[in-house]
């Protein structure tokens, strides 16, 4: 509220579980990813540019109106 006077937008991305060499090696292996994968609605974890990808729409001008929201980048595993 504070910045929309001055033009300033503040979104937030929530994502999910990004396939990442740090997730690969602490927790994206063995149970709890097959957990993860059996529990999200699209079946699979998100690649680092989906998740940048839904960044440069919200930097984009088409997105000039939207502000305040979070949004889930998750493959639906928020919904569950």
């Amino acid at each position: 509220m504070e910045g929309a006077d001055y033009g300033i937008r503040a979104n937030c991305i929530l994502p999910g579980w990004v396939d990442t060499e740090m997730m690969r090696a602490d927790v994206y292996t063995g149970p709890a990813r097959e957990e993860w994968i059996k529990n999200c609605p699209l079946h699979r974890t998100a690649d680092p540019d989906e998740v940048a990808a839904v960044i440069e729409f919200l930097l984009s001008d088409n997105t000039s109106l939207i502000t305040g929201v979070s949004l889930p980048v998750d493959g639906g595993r928020g919904m569950v």
